[in-house]
C-alpha cells in the first residue's frame, strides 16, 4: 500500500519517502547539487523536482549530515542535526494529526479530517 501521511513523531528522512495516493509525486530528503540535502517534491512522471526546501544552516549544524522532516504538534519542522526550520511560515497551527501528500503534489496539514494548511495555498479557512 502507498503511504501519502506523516504521522505525529514520524520522521522522514533520505531512507524513507511519502507518495501521494496517485503515485505522480514524491516526498523525501535527497543530495540536490552535490553533498547538502534537500527536502523534495519529485513528479515521477514529469522527472523533475516539482519544489524543494534547504534546512537552515547555521555554525553549529554545518558539519551534521543528518537531516529530516518531522510532525510536532502543529508545527512541520525541518531539520539539519538540532536546528529546525518551520514549513509553515509563521502561521500558527497548534496541534494537527497528520500531513499528507496530495495527488496534485501539494502538502497538506490536516485536523480532525480537514485539511488547515496547504504548501501552495498557505492556511486554510
Amino acid at each position: 500500500p502507498i503511504n501519502s501521511n506523516l504521522r505525529q513523531g514520524e520522521r522522514l528522512d533520505g531512507y524513507k519517502r511519502i507518495t501521494s495516493p496517485n503515485g505522480r509525486y514524491y516526498l523525501t530528503i535527497k543530495p540536490i547539487n552535490g553533498f547538502k540535502k534537500d527536502l523534495i517534491i519529485y513528479d515521477d512522471i514529469e522527472s523533475k523536482i516539482i519544489w524543494s526546501r534547504t534546512p537552515n544552516i547555521k555554525l553549529s549544524n554545518f558539519n551534521s549530515t543528518t537531516v529530516y522532516c518531522e510532525l510536532r504538534g502543529g508545527e512541520l519542522l525541518l531539520f539539519q542535526g538540532r536546528v529546525s526550520r518551520l514549513m509553515t511560515g509563521d502561521v500558527s497551527l497548534n496541534y494537527v494529526h497528520y500531513a499528507r501528500l496530495t495527488n496534485e503534489g501539494d502538502i497538506e496539514l490536516i485536523k480532525n479530517n480537514i485539511p488547515v494548511w496547504s504548501l501552495f495555498r498557505g492556511k486554510l479557512n
